[in-house]
C-alpha cells in the first residue's frame, strides 16, 4: 500500500550498473499507475531495449502508448506479445483495450472474451465488458459484468470507476458516489476516484465538496490529463472561467489518450463564456 515508497525504492533500483531489464520494465509500469506517461514511457522503452526478448516489457510498453494515445504503436507491441504469447489473457485483455480506443469495438470485445476463455475468473476482462456494455446504452448487462468484476477481485479499483460510471449514464448520482466512496475506502488516495466523485458532486450541486475532491485530486497527479480536466470541468461550473482554462491548458500540456475531448471541452468552454 505504500506506493510512494515502491517507486522511490525502483528509481534507486534502476540507477545501478547493469540493471536488469525487469527492473526498468517494473518501475515504468508503477508510474503509469500513477498517471506519470511521459517518464514510465521512457522507462517502458528502456526496459525494451536493454532486452528485446523480454515479453512482459512489451506488454507493459503496450500499456503506457495506449495510454499516452500512441495507439497504433500500442497495437503492434501487444500483437507482440499474443504472438509469443497466444495463451497470455492478460495481452489479450490489453489489446482489447487499445483496440477499443481504436474504436474497434467488435475487435476488443473478441479480445475480452478471449482473455475469458482462458482465465475464466480473469475479473478485468469483466470491468472492460461493463464498459463497452455501459457506453453502447446496456446498462443493465453492463451492471452485471461490473459486479462480476468486484465478486472475483474485491480490490480492483477499475470496476468501481466503471460502475460509478454506469450510474453516471442513468443519472443516478447518489449510487455512482456510493461505488466511489467504496473505492476511496480502499485507496483513499486514489486521484481519478476522486477525480470522478468531484463530477457527481458537481452533477448534484454541490460545488464545495466538489473543489475539494477535484483540489485534492489535481495535487496528487497534476500530470494526469484526466484529473486536470475533471477540475477544470468543475471549475467552470463553479464560476471560476480563467482557472477552468488554466486547468484545461495543463491537461493539453502532457500525454493522454483524452486530448480530442480535453480541446472540445476548451473549446466549448469559451464558447458558452462568449470569450471569443
Amino acid at each position: 500500500g505504500n506506493r510512494a515508497g515502491a517507486i522511490e525504492a525502483l528509481r534507486q533500483a534502476c540507477q545501478a550498473p547493469g540493471v536488469p531489464a525487469v527492473y526498468h520494465s517494473n518501475f515504468g509500469e508503477m508510474l503509469r499507475q500513477e498517471g506519470r506517461l511521459a517518464e514510465a514511457e521512457q522507462h517502458a522503452r528502456r526496459a525494451v531495449t536493454l532486452d528485446p526478448n523480454l515479453v512482459g516489457a512489451w506488454n507493459n510498453l503496450g500499456i503506457v502508448l495506449q495510454e499516452s494515445g500512441q495507439l497504433d504503436e500500442a497495437r503492434r507491441c501487444l500483437e507482440k506479445v499474443i504472438a509469443s504469447e497466444p495463451g497470455n489473457a492478460s495481452a489479450h485483455n490489453n489489446l482489447g483495450n487499445t483496440l477499443k480506443r481504436l474504436d474497434d469495438l467488435s475487435g476488443a470485445e473478441r479480445c475480452w472474451r478471449r482473455a475469458l476463455e482462458l482465465l475464466p475468473g480473469y475479473a478485468e476482462p469483466y470491468s472492460n465488458l461493463a464498459n463497452l456494455y455501459r457506453e453502447q446504452g446496456q446498462y443493465e448487462q453492463a451492471l452485471a459484468f461490473g459486479e462480476q468484476a468486484i465478486q472475483l477481485k474485491p480490490g480492483l479499483l477499475d470496476a468501481y470507476i466503471n460502475l460509478a460510471a454506469i450510474e453516471t449514464a442513468r443519472f443516478r448520482h447518489q449510487a455512482a458516489r456510493a461505488w466511489l466512496d467504496r473505492l476511496l475506502q480502499l485507496a483513499p488516495d486514489h486521484a481519478v476516484a476522486l477525480a470522478a466523485r468531484a463530477g457527481t458532486a458537481k452533477e448534484l450541486d454541490e460545488f464545495d465538496a466538489a473543489i475539494v475532491d477535484a483540489n485534492r485530486a489535481a495535487s496528487l497527479t497534476p500530470d494526469n490529463a484526466e484529473v486536470q480536466s475533471a477540475l477544470a470541468s468543475v471549475l467552470l461550473a463553479s464560476g471560476s472561467f480563467e482557472a477552468a482554462i488554466a486547468a484545461f491548458d495543463r491537461a493539453l500540456a502532457v500525454p493522454s489518450a483524452i486530448r480530442e475531448r480535453v480541446l472540445v471541452s476548451r473549446a466549448m468552454a469559451f464558447q458558452e463564456n462568449c470569450h471569443i
